[in-house]
């Protein structure tokens, strides 16, 4: 019972340690736009700690499940370059070969279960927050809400759930719980302290 327990507790601490680096790339790709919106940041309290503090938490999840940690990264990654796939990364090469290249030695490595259960939970994570961010995506016209519509936007958001449920209802579970809790923590921390 205590190893059940305990390999359960490894598996959320690996998406939760997941979730907040992806929310840290997030921030820190998104400092401009955020800084024109006045949007919360944590580029704005961690700086050039950012880095640092990405990989040690990384290197943390991968510890605690290895096909959770980089399946969920390499996917909000996927997710991440679908607004762009036309256009050339630092790479030289397109976000699509970019994405492609991603997704197959995402299922090489762990399996197509395991990428499709984390492509479309994290796509639904994406969606939600397309459609929360409606408004303040306004001036940019980015996001799947504005792309779709807002209403196609949430009925894919649903089918996206329903389908990560199928496929691993417990990382959906524990990514939301994850989610929940760092977004509790960012609305409530005071981004004025120095």
């Amino acid at each position: 019972m205590l190893l059940v327990l305990f390999n359960l507790l490894k598996k959320f601490l690996s998406l939760f340690f997941t979730g907040i680096v992806i929310k840290l790339m997030d921030d820190y790709l998104d400092e401009d736009k955020d800084n024109l919106t006045n949007s919360k940041n944590l580029t704005h309290i961690l700086k050039k700690g950012i880095l640092p503090y990405s990989l040690l938490l990384f290197s943390l999840a991968i510890i605690a499940d290895i096909n959770y940690s980089i399946s969920i990264f390499m996917s909000s990654y996927i997710t991440g370059m679908l607004y762009n796939v036309d256009v050339k990364s630092n790479l030289g090469i397109t976000f699509r070969t970019e994405i492609i290249v991603v997704l197959l030695v995402g299922v090489f490595a762990f399996g197509v279960k395991e990428m499709c259960s984390s492509i479309f939970l994290i796509a639904s994570v994406q969606l939600l927050d397309d459609y929360i961010d409606y408004e303040t995506d306004k001036p940019f016209k980015k996001g799947f809400a504005w792309k779709l519509g807002k209403t196609e936007c949430l009925m894919v958001f649903i089918f996206c759930v329903l389908i990560s449920l199928y496929l691993d209802y417990l990382k959906t579970i524990f990514s939301y719980i994850s989610l929940s809790i760092i977004l509790y923590f960012i609305r409530n921390y005071d981004f004025n302290c120095e």
